[in-house]
């Protein structure tokens, strides 16, 4: 059961509140500051976690700023060796447990193990966390990210539930609620969920990004479109990863509307909110939305328009600096790398796909084998040979093994795009008639897809 007693500070040692109202051993209330402040970054999709460093630096035995300040900076990369400033911060994480708060302790293993032990045992803790301490929203979330990226979409929903009662007051917590819903196809659900977020907080970007995903689930494009086009604005001073990937779904959209201006539409913003002009690419997650949104355009509309614009992104992606960082962007740039008249990485990026994914998921041998086909056929794609890509996807392609990817649904319907396309060009058409009749029956009515 959640507790709601305030834990009994030892008279020895400063504590102070933070946020959530619990309990965090510190002396310096710089450091506090810096921590609520890191809170709402996060939940907000804000420019400045980096604020998470002067909460650490403000008190090096805070063990909370600490461990949240050594996984700030190893995140990104989630590489097996730490940075050294986060190893540094780290190690003064766990070596301040021992005059740290209950809760403190409890998010500071929940940290190490994501560092240390990977997202399943992290998983456990967090869930851990929420049991006791119900009103973080930040473990929340964090929680829900390694949900998303397991492909836990039931497990995003139990942590947001265990959350809900204890935070009705802020609009944060029914932004994570509505993805989750929507996730777990309680589409109407999550539409009611975002729109009690927004009501709270109208500039809450999760939320109007949930409420978008309702709203294209159930075709409505038209209503996303006057959602995103209001909110827009507020948009400008949040993180780029949030910033374009709203701005993706803008043009998903446009697409699926269609139109006369809706093809110079959608490459407006692919070159001014998307791609941008040419500079140093710093989350893989823009990669994901540029040739996402590309290959959703091949596919749907005209292959010719986007020739140019996937030999910019490969160009950047020659080094591959971010190669496994996140299973979409390997898969897309599979694809990418063969569009680009480059056979050998797209092969190449292929076999390390699969190796990493054999390494992997040994005891989920459906979803593995559901990533490694989608790597061969995406590498036929590149090609041009849809004929080889129908044949490799087969009859029983199932786009819900997928969810390992760390991709909504709508990100991932671009591939049942594919499989319907190639399906139906190869001649199989009862292949390409079972994902339009999915189409009918899971959204009530058929959304064009053009070819």
């Amino acid at each position: 059961m959640a507790s709601s007693s305030v834990e009994k500070p030892d008279p020895a040692i400063s504590y102070k509140n933070d946020l959530w109202g619990y309990e965090v051993r510190s002396s310096s209330d710089d450091c506090i500051t810096f921590l609520n402040k890191y809170y709402i970054e996060v939940l907000s999709y804000g420019r400045d976690k980096r604020v998470i460093l002067q909460a650490a630096d403000a008190d090096n035995c805070c063990a909370l700023a600490c461990g949240l300040a050594a996984v700030y900076l190893w995140a990104p990369q989630k590489s097996t060796t730490l940075p050294p400033r986060a190893l540094i911060y780290l190690t003064a994480a766990k070596e301040n447990l021992v005059k740290a708060s209950k809760y403190e302790e409890l998010v500071v293993r929940a940290l190490v193990a994501w560092i240390e032990h990977g997202s399943e045992d992290a998983l456990a803790r967090h869930f851990e966390v929420l049991e006791s301490y119900p009103r973080d929203l930040l473990t929340l979330k964090r929680g829900q990210t390694l949900c998303f990226n397991m492909g836990r979409s039931a497990d995003m929903l139990r942590l947001a539930l265990k959350a809900l009662p204890f935070n009705v007051e802020r609009g944060y917590v029914f932004g994570m609620l509505a993805f989750a819903l929507v996730e777990v196809g309680s589409i109407r659900e999550g539409e009611s969920a975002a729109r009690m977020a927004l009501t709270i907080e109208a500039q809450d970007i999760w939320a109007q990004h949930a409420l978008c995903h309702a709203l294209e689930y159930q075709c409505r494009f038209k209503e996303a479109l006057t959602l995103m086009n209001i909110s827009c604005s507020s948009w400008l001073t949040r993180c780029s990863f949030m910033r374009e990937h709203n701005w993706w779904h803008v043009a998903a959209c446009q697409l699926e509307l269609g139109g006369r201006s809706a093809l110079k539409t959608v490459l407006y913003i692919y070159d001014e909110h998307i791609w941008g002009s040419q500079r140093v690419i710093k989350n893989p997650q823009t990669y994901i939305n540029a040739l996402g949104l590309l290959l959703r355009m091949e596919i749907r509309v005209d292959s010719s328009i986007v020739q140019e614009r996937i030999l910019q992104v490969v160009s950047s992606l020659k080094e591959r600096a971010f190669e496994h960082q996140e299973l979409l962007l390997d898969l897309l740039a599979i694809w990418a790398f063969g569009r680009a008249d480059q056979p050998e990485e797209a092969i190449e990026m292929a076999e390390s796909v699969k190796s990493k994914v054999l390494a992997v998921d040994v005891h989920k041998p459906s979803t593995m084998q559901c990533v490694i086909s989608l790597a061969a056929a995406l590498c036929e794609c590149g090609r041009g040979n849809l004929k080889a890509v129908a044949e490799i996807l087969g009859s029983t392609f199932y786009t819900g093994n997928l969810k390992v990817l760390g991709a909504s649904n709508e990100q991932l319907d671009v591939f049942e795009d594919l499989w319907c396309i190639s399906s139906l060009r190869a001649g199989h058409v009862t292949q390409g008639r079972s994902v339009l009749q999915k189409w009918t029956s899971t959204r009530g009515h058929f959304c064009r897809l053009e070819s």
